[in-house]
């Protein structure tokens, strides 16, 4: 499928690296995109001049990912280019390696297969990322519509890893590419982990995470949230609509019910991953909206130490109570 992520540091089976300057697409739909690190969502991704186009042709906000007309900054193609002193390049000031790893992801899940995207940034021009999921193609026009904004902040959200730990995610969801698979291929992506959804592009952002343990989860055990130095939760821009499910079939999964107690009012419903007996959410709720295009996250075992929310998630099949794999 278009979705194998192996993520490390800060944030589905796959046969191509698609490192800045490989390659993006493997056979068909199969990818494994081996990012150098994950995201960490702050905020949204609404910049008052840069990343939220109102009508395509604005170019004094520095970005265009369509045909990339040449206006004497010396780059022909797609691209991003903030103005001196402009609310975009403050933006990435603020944490250059973080931002530049945010717009890349935001390139490849946007933008078409090959789709190649430069970043003129202090006087430097470096290729920023290539597309691949083609999620958001309407971003190519000016700001995108709805629908690809919901599609595109699922896919940013899904590859968020706050944790500093390495893992390895299948997604899917109710886009081409992405709704189909192999019963082996889940069996390899054996821990069903849940949906992120919302949209990060909105005035203000929603974003949401909905765990499928089937247990009440210690956020912080979360890989989209981390632990700050008080000891207490950041999750960044995610909030967390900690639902529950059975993953062996007797409910719809995400349901946001336990024990008779409600922990996030989640409900997520299910759709049959195409070639197996396994399913995907397909819409899921966040506060009072319902949100159709959520990404469903699965992972392969963790190894013994990383940080596990209950047994079906570690190699070993046993999550000690300090909230490690054996």
């Amino acid at each position: 499928m278009l979705r194998d992520l192996v993520l490390a540091s800060l944030l589905a089976g796959g046969c191509v690296a698609a490192d800045i300057g490989d390659d993006p697409v493997a056979d068909e739909d199969e990818i494994e995109l081996k990012a150098d690190n994950g995201i960490f969502l702050s905020n949204g991704m609404n910049l008052g001049n840069g990343m939220n186009l109102g009508n395509g042709m604005n170019l004094g906000n520095g970005m265009n990912l369509g045909n990339g007309v040449n206006l004497g900054n010396g780059i022909t193609g797609p691209y991003y280019a903030p103005p001196a002193g402009s609310a975009f390049e403050r933006w990435i000031d603020e944490d250059p390696p973080m931002r530049k790893k945010i717009l890349r992801y935001l390139v490849e899940c946007a933008l078409p297969a090959y789709k190649p995207v430069q970043l003129l940034y202090r006087g430097k021009l470096e290729t920023i990322g290539i597309g691949n999921y083609n999620l958001g193609p309407s971003i190519q026009y000016g700001m995108m519509n709805t629908v690809d904004q919901e599609r595109v902040s699922s896919c940013l959200l899904a590859r968020v890893n706050a944790r500093g730990e390495l893992i390895v995610v299948d997604m899917f969801g109710p886009y081409a590419g992405f709704n189909s698979g192999t019963d082996s291929e889940l069996t390899e992506y054996s821990y069903l982990e849940g949906a992120f959804y919302g949209n990060l592009f909105l005035a203000t952002p929603t974003a949401w995470s909905c765990t499928a343990s089937a247990y009440k989860v210690d956020a912080c055990r979360l890989r989209a949230c981390k632990t700050n130095p008080d000891g207490s939760c950041n999750c960044g821009v995610i909030q967390l609509a900690v639902g529950f499910s059975d993953r062996y079939g007797s409910h719809t999964g995400c349901t946001g019910f336990y024990g008779g107690y409600s922990y996030g009012g989640a409900s997520c419903a299910m759709a049959t991953i195409t070639g197996t007996t396994y399913g995907y959410f397909s819409s899921c709720t966040g506060g009072t909206a319902r949100y159709a295009y959520p990404m469903t996250t699965r992972l392969k075992p963790l190894a013994s130490g990383q940080t596990c929310v209950q047994n079906e998630q570690c190699a070993s099949r046993v999550c000690l109570s300090t909230g490690k794999c054996q």
